[in-house]
């Protein structure tokens, strides 16, 4: 009965596909690994494969959970390291990956984020059934992560079908899981990518590209960057040969689903010169995670070879300036990119018809 029960909690709440576990080096050293989507056996030793090989890191989080043991698994080795856990602004980590979260040596949720627990659980019968092994196991890790007998509880007594939720300062008295609201780091670094476009076969990218997280999709693929102040993404669809730009606006409170705005988007050139051919765009507004994301129409060719060729990318409304961004590594994303969607697209990269 406890083999059975325990096989169970490994294959609780798993899905098809494991975890992304990637690594990428920040301008300012910091060597960034990167766990994304439901955590699945066999995830602890990706992790350990990749992790042994820093002296220090940030595991930077965003999963809806996953298998119990693998996730205490990840928790325990990074926690051994010495390395730090963080939940950035539009992510969520639940479940496993709250368990993950407090093995760091120093816990950051930035504003925006939030972290969630409930009670370990088995399928049974259709649904889900609370487990005392689970939970025991649980305890065991907060107990030896040096956690209170109030973390413990806050991690264990909400039931499976909710969550407890932490996302603000206050929280951190509440539930007895200390954290910091700011990742000590220069503003200007680029931080861990989020989903800015809700589709469910990218839970997490399959790739990351000089900053750019690269997502694949059923008939197209993306790349997506994040800065301080907003996220920019850019999709292309090799059948059609198109490419589609979306940026993150934050400050844009004003927008609802649905707005159409008129935005010119203009480009600078490698050698400085401007690039001014793209304006009177039609962006349509999506609000994803309370946050404004504006998307730009199919664009033909040569908007393409135009962004791979940029160096700065900046958006105006009414002649004023919305948002710019450095589009470093851009163009060895864009490859890749391209690359993937004629994969999917089932197109000969030897084709010169399909270039």
């Amino acid at each position: 009965m406890y083999r059975v029960a325990l096989f169970s909690l490994i294959l609780c709440a798993s899905s098809i596909d494991a975890a992304t576990i990637s690594h990428e080096r920040l301008d300012d050293g910091t060597e960034l690994i990167l766990i994304t989507g439901d955590i699945k056996s066999g995830d602890e030793a990706t992790f350990k494969q990749l992790a042994i090989q820093y002296d220090k890191a940030l595991v930077g989080l965003s999963s809806n959970g996953g298998a119990l043991i693998p996730a205490l698994d990840i928790g325990t080795a990074l926690h051994l390291r010495g390395f730090d856990t963080a939940v950035i602004a539009g992510n969520q980590c639940a479940s496993a990956c709250a368990l993950i979260w407090a093995g760091g040596t120093n816990r950051y949720l930035v504003k925006g984020g939030r972290v969630g627990f409930h009670a370990s659980y088995i399928d049974a019968a259709g649904g889900v059934v609370e487990t005392g092994l689970g939970n025991a196991l649980v305890g065991r890790y907060l107990t030896q992560l040096g956690f209170s007998e109030r973390a413990i509880i806050f991690a264990t007594a909400t039931h499976p079908n909710s969550i407890a939720w932490i996302g603000e300062e206050k929280d951190a008295e509440l539930s007895g899981f200390s954290f910091n609201f700011r990742i000590p780091s220069d503003d200007n670094v680029k931080q861990t990518p989020v989903a800015m476009v809700a589709e469910p076969k990218a839970a997490g990218p399959y790739k990351v590209v000089q900053g750019w997280s690269l997502y694949r999709y059923s008939d197209n693929c993306l790349g997506i960057a994040v800065y301080k102040l907003g996220n920019l993404a850019v999709r292309y669809d090799a059948k059609p040969h198109t490419t589609t730009v979306a940026f993150s606006y934050p400050d844009g409170t004003s927008l609802s689903e649905g707005d159409e705005k008129t935005i010119a988007m203009y480009l600078v050139k490698q050698d400085g010169s401007l690039d001014s051919g793209w304006k009177s765009l039609k962006f349509t507004t999506r609000i994803i995670g309370n946050k404004p994301l504006l998307t730009s129409p199919k664009l033909l060719d040569p908007a393409f070879s135009d962004l791979h060729s940029a160096k700065t990318v900046g958006f105006f409304y009414n002649d004023k300036l919305i948002l710019s961004f450095d589009l470093k590594g851009l163009g060895a994303a864009l490859d890749e990119i391209k690359q993937c969607s004629m994969q999917v697209n089932n197109l000969n990269p030897r084709d010169v018809f399909a270039n």
